[in-house]
């Protein structure tokens, strides 16, 4: 803690913490390097404050090569019903990023999807997904120890079996709307079971029709694939193979959050490889009386290798400067690809279907 000039009382505005190993901070510091040099280039993203960024790279098992960044978005701190993208949070627009720039190398040669099914997907967050694995119960986190490894470490979790189910260890929660939504305002929103719930998240429960908190996504992604559900016929199943975390990262919490919680009902469930990483995105200060303020930006950015960057409205989410859909949006990725291919299996069905029954199982036990 310090005072600066008008005599606040001013702090950090990222605690420091211990990396999990190098290959880590490899990965934190590409996709940090990227955002700095996209905000550097345009004028509108100069004026982000607070942000998350997420990030995802591939890599090739085959070959001894670096990790290679294809997505990168920074985010808001809060879910909202645009009228364009309806989910603004930083791991949500890369998982789009991502999709498009699957899609881009099956476009211009499908014998890659083989290529494709066959990498190595690592996914960074520089703070812990929002909704379960930003709970602070049912577990005391140690601080990570270095793992000294060329490359990503043998570092398995062990697998969580619920103890405390029916006081919301294993609950899904949703994003409290940037605007009030029907009484979403008279709840209060730090009440649930007996605990307190993050800011900005409230329970399933309560409000079904709300979006899902990333936590929650994350978990049916690592069941489904990354592949969003309408892609499917035509882009490979491609699954998280190590979750990079900075702030806020706790190891027993993020492993209950983004894939054990399901193990008792999908028994094939991914367990990505969990890392922490020391580097920081913002090395910065601010008031320690008001705290980070992550839902104060005008823009949110999304972009994928081979593409120009896409600014989008935090207001609505839609594309900068007209108001257009954004070229990330399910809808137009699948007029490319409609475009291009001829639709020959049907596989949507059958992992809608296992989306719900995944939901559906997690609310019946909570």
């Amino acid at each position: 803690m310090f005072f600066d000039d008008e005599n606040k009382t001013v702090r950090s505005a990222e605690k420091s913490r211990n990396s999990t190993c190098a290959f880590a901070d490899l990965i934190a510091l590409k996709c940090i390097s990227k955002y700095r040099s996209i905000k550097e280039s345009n004028e509108l993203l100069n004026q982000l404050g607070n942000t998350v960024i997420a990030g995802i790279l591939i890599q090739n098992p085959s070959e001894n090569s670096q990790p290679e960044l294809v997505a990168l978005a920074s985010g808001t701190k809060h879910g909202s019903k645009n009228s364009g993208l309806k989910d603004l949070h930083a791991e949500i627009l890369v998982r789009r990023a991502f999709n498009r720039y699957i899609a881009d190398r099956i476009l211009k040669n499908p014998s890659e999807k083989n290529n494709i099914q066959n990498l190595n997907v690592h996914f960074y967050v520089s703070s812990a997904p929002c909704g379960n694995a930003c709970i602070r119960r049912w577990a005391n986190p140690k601080k990570e120890n270095w793992i000294d490894c060329s490359g990503l470490p043998e570092n398995k979790h062990p697998t969580l079996h619920g103890f405390a189910i029916k006081e919301g260890q294993f609950a899904l929660t949703v994003k409290k709307e940037r605007f009030p939504v029907g009484s979403n305002e008279h709840l209060d929103e730090n009440s649930f079971k007996n605990f307190t719930l993050p800011a900005g998240i409230l329970p399933y429960k309560l409000y079904p029709n709300l979006i899902l908190s990333c936590s929650d996504k994350i978990l049916i992604w690592n069941c489904i694939s990354l592949t969003k559900i309408p892609l499917s016929n035509w882009l490979p199943k491609l699954f998280i193979t190590s979750l990079t975390v900075g702030r806020k990262f706790a190891r027993p919490h993020l492993s209950r959050a983004v894939c054990c919680r399901l193990t008792n009902k999908f028994l094939s469930i991914n367990h990505p490889n969990l890392l922490c990483s020391s580097v920081k995105l913002d090395e910065g200060g601010l008031d320690a009386n008001e705290g980070a303020k992550f839902d104060k930006q005008d823009f949110v950015f999304i972009w994928s290798e081979g593409q120009d960057t896409e600014i989008l409205f935090s207001k609505n989410g839609l594309r900068y400067p007209d108001d257009s859909m954004s070229f990330y949006s399910t809808e137009n990725i699948v007029k490319d690809l409609k475009t291009a291919f001829s639709n020959e299996i049907n596989v949507t069905n059958e992992l809608i279907c296992l989306k719900k029954s995944l939901k559906d199982y997690l609310v019946s036990i909570s």
